[in-house]
């Protein structure tokens, strides 16, 4: 309270080397006590000071039998974690969260994972995501559901450091499974999750829309060729073109497209002369096969006819003979 009225210069000179002895001191009532009241001095403490000489004895709370101290080691991170370097946050304080994640007093899982949602801006930026899917993910699992619950919140309050495809990949398929669990109030608090995710998925879409719409129109930047007609076939799109710089182009746009039309009807006119003179000679070929047929169909009647004739004349010849002969028996 004395502190209070001090200065800055005045607080680090007369106050801190007390605070720093009294860390120092293994008496646990001592240390419960600069715990409970570290927020009404933690600002005046130098970050060079908290990392040399008052973490070192603080973590030894992270593993003291007193499930007590334990709570109020965890919960005093919240103040000492912004004056930590992130080296120190990834390595030894990392260390000692994942462990009371593990703790067999399920109060101290659940606010591990709240302290966890706090203090995620002081961990080293390529290993934060790593770190917040670990601590968040893992506490879905648990199975006491103030700490599912804890996850829920701490995933929605943290969804700016979170990619769309980690949302998509990784914290949905995880998360959803907790819509239909047996807590209500787990329940609620995923449906309103998955709601928040959702609209940063949308917005994460319609920014990446703008960026591809935004990168098509600086494709076709000035000096572009852009269509035919309206600013002319290989016009440049350029705001300082004129006005009858314009008027030339969109009469030579028109001459091109005329062309082209007149190209087209040449080709249809070809094509349907093309046609009669398929049509004409298929025709022909027609008529020429006819002709053959006819023509093979008379000589084959011609033959036939022929050969009728002919065993016709040799019946009577054998009928004249027969007669002769008789007549001949008969005179004699």
């Amino acid at each position: 309270k004395l502190g209070e009225t001090l200065s800055d210069q005045e607080y680090e000179k007369l106050v801190v080397p007390a605070v720093v002895k009294l860390f120092a001191c293994n008496e646990r009532q001592v240390r419960v006590h600069l715990l409970r009241h570290l927020h009404e001095y933690a600002s005046h403490i130098p970050p060079g000071v908290v990392e040399k000489n008052i973490l070192p004895h603080v973590a030894t709370g992270f593993t003291d039998a007193n499930a007590v101290l334990r709570e109020l080691t965890l919960k005093s991170l919240i103040h000492l974690a912004p004056k930590l370097s992130n080296a120190v946050m990834d390595t030894t304080v990392l260390k000692h969260l994942t462990k009371m994640q593990a703790d067999s007093e399920p109060g101290i899982r659940t606010n591990t994972i709240y302290c966890i949602a706090k203090v995620c801006s002081t961990f080293g930026e390529a290993n934060r995501r790593k770190i917040l899917f670990r601590g968040f993910l893992k506490g879905l699992r648990d199975p006491f559901g103030p700490a599912r619950l804890a996850s829920l919140a701490s995933l929605q309050a943290c969804v700016s450091h979170f990619t769309a495809d980690d949302i998509a990949k990784r914290i949905l398929p995880s998360a959803t499974p907790l819509a239909v669990d047996a807590s209500e109030p787990v329940r609620n608090a995923c449906i309103k999750m998955l709601g928040v995710m959702c609209k940063s998925l949308q917005k994460a879409s319609a920014e990446r829309a703008k960026a591809l719409a935004e990168s098509k129109e600086n494709s076709a930047g000035p000096g572009k060729i852009k269509s035919i007609g309206g600013n002319g076939y290989g016009a440049a799109s350029s705001s300082s073109s004129s006005s009858s710089a314009g008027g030339a182009a969109n009469r030579y746009g028109g001459a091109v497209l005329s062309t082209m039309s007149s190209w087209a009807s040449a080709g249809i006119t070809a094509v349907a002369t093309y046609a009669a003179k398929t049509s004409s000679s298929d025709t022909s070929s027609t008529t020429t096969t006819a002709t053959k047929n006819s023509t093979a169909r008379n000589a084959t009647n011609a033959a036939a006819s022929s050969s009728v004739h002919s065993t016709a004349v040799a019946s009577n010849r054998g009928a004249t003979k027969k007669v002769t002969n008789s007549g001949r028996g008969d005179a004699g």
